[in-house]
């Protein structure tokens, strides 16, 4: 059986193209119950697997190996655990401590270089209160503690989302913001993708980077309701308030050019003018002639004539002031009404999309739905 056992091990390990084999050892226990320390190791056993990127051995597979290699059936090497390793190719392994100081957990994580024996990188996680505490912080902290043998092996990360000015967050380390302007360079594996923007429900995933190929991963965002809400009421009033503005650029412009060409010009060509030129021949001979009615009653009473045309020159005067200040107030609510279109946006944008809480099925818990305002 543990022959067996080896040979399903070596035959996985040959058939992982370019991922190395890696070990995860049993921890050193200080205080420790096994229960706890079996807990540690499947952690650290998972995390490594997430990354996607070596044949992870677990310490129940090494655990068999080290039996054959007692046994003199593991093609005669000796009984050191750095030989067994290097005879199924494993080139780095992960030693974890464990420490139980009263209540709490503390984990320690080594990569080691198995040829050389040296500590490659070290992580430590801080005292826990709980075994589930401490195996939630446990992946990433593998993960962490790999990146030195990931460094060089780098792919493509494009991260798109729905909405812009998004914050992107990479294994919890920001790299950028929507929309991206290139691919981000990550190291190969598996990689833990975070999408986030104030007012927006936080998109969590995942996605497996190979290396020199271009991974790509869609994070839609879904605005909160609070965030919906106030988004539509600035966007309406915006979009009621460019409206208004642009009824009112229009009346005050229309205004302007009926009062100027259908009200003043006409009284400056059919009143004012005729009186005008009458009254300028009138200083040049006693008796001037006079065309059309109005001169004609114009030169029965020159006195009268001269009166009537100062009203209809200071009147002609006055809506010629009021066309042009109606042209300029036309002119300011189009600019207005132009800011708000180009500062608002569609109040109907997130009208089908929103987070809320609603009840678990079957009660004792709750869960994010999405759904119309």
């Amino acid at each position: 059986m543990p022959i067996a056992l080896v040979s399903c091990v070596a035959l996985l390990l040959a058939s992982a193209e370019e991922r190395p084999p890696l070990v995860v050892l049993e921890p050193e226990v200080k205080g420790a119950s096994p229960v706890e320390a079996a807990g540690v190791v499947n952690a650290i056993a998972a995390g490594a697997r997430e990354v996607d990127a070596f044949s992870v051995l677990s310490p129940t597979d090494l655990r068999a190996l080290l039996s054959v290699e007692r046994q003199k059936q593991l093609v005669g090497l000796g009984g050191e655990t750095s030989v067994a390793l290097q005879a199924l190719g494993a080139r780095h392994a992960i030693a974890s401590t464990l420490t139980k100081a009263g209540d709490g957990l503390r984990a320690e994580l080594r990569l080691l270089d198995v040829e050389s024996g040296k500590v490659l990188s070290q992580r430590g996680v801080p005292e826990a209160k709980t075994l589930a505490a401490l195996t939630v912080a446990l992946p990433g902290l593998t993960q962490e503690a790999l990146a030195p043998l990931l460094a060089e092996q780098l792919g493509q990360l494009l991260v798109r989302s729905s909405e812009d000015a998004a914050d992107v967050l990479v294994d919890d380390k920001l790299l950028g913001s929507t929309p991206l302007l290139a691919p981000l360079a990550v190291p190969r594996g598996r990689h833990r993708v975070e999408v986030r923007k104030e007012g927006f429900i936080a998109r969590k995933g995942s996605v497996t980077v190979q290396k020199g190929e271009l991974a790509m991963v869609d994070l839609g965002l879904l605005p909160s309701p609070d965030f919906a809400n106030a988004y539509r009421t600035r966007n309406l009033r915006l979009r009621i308030e460019a409206i208004a503005a642009g009824a009112t650029a229009v009346a005050a412009i229309t205004t302007a050019v009926v009062l100027d060409r259908f009200v003043a010009e006409p009284a400056y060509q059919n009143e004012f003018k005729p009186r005008a030129d009458l009254l300028a021949l009138a200083n040049q001979t006693d008796t001037p002639a006079a065309t059309g009615a109005v001169q004609e009653r114009c030169a029965a009473d020159l006195t009268a004539c001269r009166a009537d045309a100062l009203g209809l020159q200071s009147r002609i005067s006055s809506m010629q002031t009021v066309s042009v200040v109606l042209l300029g107030v036309g002119a300011a609510a189009a600019v207005g009404a132009v800011v708000c279109f180009v500062l608002g946006e569609d109040p109907n944008r997130y009208g089908r999309l929103s987070v809320g809480v609603a009840p678990a099925p079957g009660g004792g818990g709750a869960l994010l739905v999405g759904g119309a305002l």
